[in-house]
């Protein structure tokens, strides 16, 4: 799938999830619309389609499973988190983070395996 046609697709889906028909207000849309652009931009021009779905925590989780990495995403409305984790070596990390302007050093390089 092109990357603009994903983009509509994935974009069409956040305006669902928007009150007063879906679970998410404005605001929290308005982050996780934030925080996409800055993954899609770490996923360059061949964007992986997340698996998105609310949490029970109030969250819209996104993920990503790939060969024997995973990668999660949760959006508040007032900050997110991410949570890596290595199949392969059991190895994982991930952080709570404040900041809509930027991804970790950290999660880039754990999307780098997961894109490799």
């Amino acid at each position: 799938m092109s990357r603009p046609a994903f983009d509509a697709r994935f974009q069409n889906y956040l305006d669902e999830m928007t009150w007063p028909e879906g679970s998410f207000s404005t605001k929290h849309i308005a982050q996780v619309r934030t925080l996409w652009r800055l993954l899609a931009g770490a996923f360059g021009a061949s964007p992986l389609l997340p698996i998105a779905l609310p949490t029970e925590c109030g969250a819209l989780q996104l993920a990503w499973t790939r060969r024997r990495y995973h990668v999660s995403v949760n959006i508040y409305e007032d900050c997110w988190d991410w949570f890596f984790r290595s199949r392969a070596t059991l190895e994982y990390d991930g952080d709570e983070v404040a900041d809509f302007t930027h991804i970790p050093p950290a999660l880039e390089e754990r999307l780098a395996l997961l894109l490799g």
